[in-house]
């Protein structure tokens, strides 16, 4: 059961990831989409390297890594749709 639930996890964050970037592909102009990116993969290594620290620490728990997580999908999609909302585009 435990297995099932983390491979639900893994989809629906799969799903997200996958709708963030269509929405930032489709509001973000040509020239400023490689920066874009680039910005977003350099912070999500920087994430990893943080989770790796908090992982190898004993004073965190699984709870702690999963707040954490959720409290970094809520700042990406406020990040977008105040992105949209700066561009014109009905949300």
């Amino acid at each position: 059961m435990t297995c099932g639930l983390i491979v639900m996890s893994r989809v629906g964050l799969w799903g997200v990831d996958l709708v963030l970037r269509q929405m930032v592909q489709e509001t973000t102009n040509d020239s400023n989409r490689v920066a874009v990116f680039g910005m977003g993969d350099s912070l999500s290594q920087c994430a990893s390297l943080c989770m790796y620290v908090v992982v190898s620490s004993d004073r965190f728990t699984f709870s702690s890594l999963a707040i954490g997580s959720t409290c970094s999908l809520i700042g990406a999609l406020v990040c977008v749709w105040m992105q949209m909302i700066t561009v014109d585009r009905k949300v």
